[in-house]
């Protein structure tokens, strides 16, 4: 059996893996530029630059929406201006819940019913 008694070839490996580095650098940046370039044309081609017939025809029924409503928007708005949002009724008026369900079962609180908030309404019978 032979073998080869020489002197491995140090710079030849050394220009080789600079070599080889320097082209996968070049490389991937020449990739990484030609799909951006690529991804932001199919981008502006099928997103930007798209038609946009449907927000269109949404937009024309908004606006129709608004223009059939029984008070229009310009009034409506001075209504609330002028009222403030005391005077709409008893269905948007903030008021305390007397709801105990989110309290109920809490491993923090594990009563079967709350505590009440006021210790003088805990003390009625």
């Amino acid at each position: 059996m032979a073998t080869d008694g020489s002197q491995p070839k140090n710079k030849a490996i050394i220009i080789i893996a600079v070599v080889s580095i320097a082209t996968l650098v070049v490389m991937r940046g020449t990739l990484f530029s030609y799909f951006n370039q690529q991804m932001g044309g199919e981008l502006r081609e099928k997103v930007l630059e798209a038609p946009t017939l449907q927000l269109d025809k949404l937009r024309l029924q908004v606006a129709k929406n608004f223009a059939d409503a029984p008070v229009p928007l310009a009034k409506a708005i001075e209504i609330y201006v002028a009222r403030g949002r005391g005077g709409l009724g008893e269905t948007v008026e903030p008021k305390q819940s007397d709801d105990n369900a989110p309290l109920i079962g809490w491993t923090q609180r594990p009563q079967s019913v709350a505590p009440a908030a006021n210790p003088a309404e805990a003390a009625k019978p």
